[in-house]
């Protein structure tokens, strides 16, 4: 079977596509990511994200470049001088054939239900990766292929990678997704990802593997997701980890659906030890999966984190074609008792596994096809548990946390500067 060349196709097609993106967030914290003590104050504050991405499109090529400004409100002198900008994406696309094609630069890596590699949307500068990546078709599904080497900076005699801030040197990884037919999708990926300790400049690996099913029906829908981690943290640790997840939701009626679901990540039941068993996803979405007032995503950055147990309900409400309201139940516990790790104790399994609950409500409005507003409040519940997590060691836990934000997003479909389509 002969592959078509797609060079071939149309040099009539080209053009050039202005993309923009403004959106500000007005947010209220009194008690977000960490408790808030007796004498605390709320905190109030604008930040927003201007981004500006120019797309130049040819037949089987395609170049984007996008730049974004993040700001707080009042972070700088409006009369200096200096600014400051930073790349979004930059790549070059092209297509090998039909069903084949080759990414190459900064780039989103967004796979599954992102709990591996998310957008990251909830933060303004979101989630990005310099990589090499081949995507491609096929009969019932579509795979991916991705690399990346980074560096700090070009030198003649050394590879090290020594960054302040915490992101792998290598990686090497494939997704695979298979339709199944009428009845969703079965999904695969592994990827081996590598840091360099500080101190001995020794590059560690650790290998993750693992899949995901979606089952839907005509009223109901199930996902469910086993992850496994093996090889070496980047403090050189044996690490051995793991990843389960498990969601079902039905539509009751034609405007409100219910789901039911489960996360949990293995923790780690000694410190101290020669072995790491804390399940890592330093590059998914845990505001999405585990509460918007990311409790979780604080305590399970540190490579011995105590685990995640995290069963929740998720309520959606259609009030019209334009209006919509998402309610989220969370409660939210540790697989590895964190009292008994820092000497202390508690009565009850429960009390040992749960240190917190939480409900968040959004609304979301459109107000046209190119605004959309959205209006959340969230409230945290914390148990006496939480005292031995860092995100409650300094707060008091027998006072309410509130977070709440309302954010705005103009995103005008992209402007088309030159056609010759």
């Amino acid at each position: 079977m002969s592959i078509p060349d797609v060079r071939a196709q149309a040099d009539s097609e080209e053009r050039i596509e202005l993309g923009l993106e403004y959106r500000p967030r007005s947010e209220f914290r009194y008690g977000y990511r960490v408790l808030r003590a007796d004498t605390s104050q709320p905190s109030i504050g604008t930040a927003q994200r201007s981004r500006f991405t120019l797309r130049y499109i040819r037949s089987a090529q395609r170049f984007v470049f996008s730049i974004q400004d993040i700001r707080i409100w009042g972070e700088e002198d409006t009369r200096a001088t200096r600014g400051w900008l930073q790349a979004f994406e930059a790549y070059g696309e092209f297509r090998l054939n039909s069903r084949l094609k080759l990414k190459v630069g900064r780039q989103q890596l967004v796979l599954g239900d992102q709990r591996i590699f998310a957008a990251n949307n909830w933060r303004h500068q979101g989630g990005k990766h310099d990589l090499i990546r081949l995507s491609g078709e096929y009969t019932n599904g579509h795979y991916t292929l991705f690399g990346g080497f980074n560096r700090t900076q070009m030198s003649n005699l050394n590879n090290d990678y020594l960054p302040d801030f915490p992101f792998y040197k290598t990686i090497l990884g494939a997704y695979v997704q298979r339709n199944i037919k009428g009845e969703g999708f079965v999904e695969a990926l592994g990827f081996l990802d590598s840091y360099q300790n500080l101190q001995s400049r020794i590059e560690y690996g650790k290998l993750t593997a693992g899949g995901r099913i979606q089952l839907e029906t005509r009223h109901a829908l199930f996902t469910g997701a086993l992850y496994a981690q093996g090889g070496r943290v980047v403090s050189g640790k044996q690490h051995r980890a793991w990843l389960g997840d498990a969601n079902l939701r039905w539509e009751l009626a034609g405007n409100y659906s219910i789901g039911l679901g489960v996360q949990l990540f293995s923790g780690d039941h000694d410190p101290d030890d020669d072995k790491s068993s804390a399940f890592l996803a330093q590059y998914g979405a845990f505001h999405r999966f585990n509460g918007k007032m990311d409790y979780t995503s604080r305590q399970v950055w540190l490579e011995e984190h105590p685990g995640i147990l995290n069963p929740n309900i998720r309520q959606h409400l259609r009030i019209n074609d334009r209006v919509s309201m998402l309610l989220e139940t969370h409660l939210l516990g540790v697989t590895i008792n964190p009292a008994q790790r820092f000497g202390g104790s508690l009565h009850g399994w429960f009390a040992n596994r749960f240190y917190a609950f939480e409900n968040d409500l959004t609304m979301r409005w459109v107000v046209s096809k190119d605004i959309v507003v959205h209006v959340a409040y969230m409230v945290l519940n914390a148990f006496e548990g939480i005292q031995y997590l860092p995100s409650g060691s300094e707060g008091n836990h027998r006072l309410l946390s509130h977070f709440s934000f309302l954010q705005l997003t103009w995103k005008p479909d992209a402007l088309k500067i030159f056609d010759k389509t």
